[in-house]
């Protein structure tokens, strides 16, 4: 796979502002998010609170059942290792 060249700024950028239809998108968006800010101060803050807020007990046991399902595995291969690993 060949390494693309430039920053990771310039990456970004041409993700963002490549083509005419990721520029209209992205400069919608960035003027939706501004203008939300300018007439009503603290909505977006309320919103990423209460999105996060909702969203934690999910993301903990996801978490949770990660770091479970991660010691297991390692538990499975230092148990298992003496019996079939390489000779």
């Amino acid at each position: 796979m060949a390494r693309r060249r430039g920053s990771k700024t310039a990456r970004w950028f041409g993700f963002f502002f490549g083509t005419p239809r990721r520029f209209l998108v992205t400069a919608l968006a960035v003027t939706t998010l501004a203008l939300i800010h300018h007439f009503s101060p603290g909505t977006i803050t309320n919103v990423v609170h209460g999105l996060v807020g909702e969203l934690s007990p999910l993301l903990n046991m996801l978490f949770y059942y990660g770091l479970v399902f991660f010691f297991l595995m390692l538990g499975y291969k230092l148990l298992l290792k003496p019996f079939f690993g390489k000779k």
